[in-house]
């Protein structure tokens, strides 16, 4: 899952999300990501707090889903710079996708 977050320089990778005093962690692979990141020289930072309303909000929505249901698919959200800030984002998800295809 991606969004836009104003103000931050490098990604966003955020591993966890809240509603109201639950808290639901990332179900995805951080190693493997952080590798892909960090092999491509990609800045990035962890974050504990992907917002207080539509992000927070669909990402707490989506993994609650996917637990409830014993769905085994993995969930990442992470925040990109604005779009004129950030040219790479095909090739982020390129990248991301190897995760998915297991080749890293």
């Amino acid at each position: 899952m991606f969004g836009q977050k104003l103000l931050i320089k490098n990604l966003a990778i955020e591993v966890m999300c809240k509603q109201k005093t639950n808290f639901l962690k990332t179900n995805f692979p951080l190693k493997k990501l952080l590798a892909i990141l960090e092999k491509n020289k990609i800045s990035y930072i962890i974050s504990q707090n992907p917002g207080t309303s539509y992000c927070n909000f669909a990402y707490y929505y989506v993994l609650k889903y996917l637990e409830a249901r014993k769905i085994d698919t993995k969930v990442i959200f992470i925040h990109i710079l604005y779009e004129k800030n950030f040219t790479e984002f095909d090739a982020l998800v390129a990248l991301l996708n190897q995760i998915d295809k297991g080749r890293v």
